[in-house]
């Protein structure tokens, strides 16, 4: 599975008047994508690796930064995907709610009836 993306404003900001100050609004200009591939086996396990990567584009809102993700995962259908679990590990880099090579381990169980 991939994914792009690429949205390029007009300009970096605009700045109204709200009730007598002026404030500015940024826009998001950026491009970005990811590449995930993954391989379901016959005994219903599903392993899956994933790069993306986002860059700022020009003007655009000063929290709007670089960022990357590289990871992978393990799932196991119990019984297809009403009832799954999984677990992966990324390597964030550049993320701005994030220390600079966070690495982050998640688990999850999905119940759906």
């Amino acid at each position: 599975q991939t994914e792009a993306l690429w949205r390029k404003a007009n300009s970096g900001y605009m700045e109204r008047e709200v009730s007598g100050t002026y404030k500015r609004e940024y826009s998001r200009s950026g491009q970005g994508y990811f590449v995930q591939i993954g391989y379901l086996f016959s005994n219903n396990y599903e392993l899956i690796t994933r790069f993306g990567e986002f860059k700022p584009l020009g003007e655009t809102d000063p929290n709007l930064i670089y960022s990357r993700e590289v990871g992978g995962g393990l799932s196991y259908y119990f019984a297809e995907h009403n009832l799954k679990w999984q677990i992966d590990y990324f390597r964030y880099t550049g993320i701005p709610q994030g220390l600079d090579g966070d690495h982050v381990v998640r688990t999850q169980m999905q119940v759906f009836y």
